[in-house]
């Protein structure tokens, strides 16, 4: 697959110059993730950065682009986050590369208001 990512038809079809990541609103947050090749990709969603499970998943839609993006209604600040991406088959679970904050570690991503910090001690 080397070199698909550079080619003018690649460049064309899938350049995006929209903001991405967890984009954090009171009332709810938008996150948008540029995974082209992915198939299909999994917000999950974590009451803390040391959770094991998630407490919820949700499937992203697809947009143009290969933009996946999900809006979850509510205050999600303090809620930490990763994407299981699937490709070929198979899922890997990240943390999401345009995260503006991550737990310690950097194991999980969270969505929070600029110069505010959570209580909880993975912010």
């Amino acid at each position: 697959m080397s070199g698909v990512f550079s080619t003018s038809a690649f460049e064309k079809t899938y350049h995006y110059d929209g903001e991405l990541g967890a984009l954090y609103e009171k009332e709810g947050t938008t996150f948008r993730l540029w995974a082209p090749k992915a198939s299909k990709v999994l917000l999950n969603l974590f009451q803390k950065g040391d959770t094991v499970e998630a407490f919820d998943q949700v499937e992203m839609e697809k947009k143009a682009q290969g933009v996946f993006e999900t809006v979850i209604s509510g205050d999600m600040h303090g809620v930490y986050y990763t994407y299981s991406v699937e490709n070929l088959g198979l899922a890997q679970e990240a943390v999401d590369p345009y995260a503006k904050s991550v737990g310690v570690n950097g194991h999980r991503s969270c969505p929070n208001r600029s110069g505010r910090v959570s209580g909880d001690s993975e912010a």
